[in-house]
């Protein structure tokens, strides 16, 4: 993220994805118990296994996430070693 985002949205853009990867787990931990009172154990478990698929596959259905790319880090060169005179 840090490559990809400008540096005056950065910070923005760091809340925002801690938000959305935080805020739905109270929701989650509030509906796991009664959907698999509801369902049973397995139906709920499927269901956001279905839904984490879903949501990879979508990212990586837009073209402008598979065709970033990143710059390349030069390899740091090795310093020679210096004479010391004595």
């Amino acid at each position: 993220m840090q490559e990809q985002v400008p540096l005056q949205a950065l910070a923005r853009v760091t809340s925002y994805d801690w938000l959305m990867s935080l805020g739905a787990m109270p929701a989650g931990y509030a509906v796991a118990p009664l959907a698999a009172h509801a369902w049973g154990e397995a139906t709920p478990l499927v269901g956001a296994a279905v839904l984490v698929v879903l949501s990879c596959a979508g990212t990586a259905a837009v073209p402008a996430v598979r065709r970033l790319t990143w710059q390349a880090t030069p390899a740091p060169q090795p310093v020679a070693p210096t004479a010391t005179t004595g």
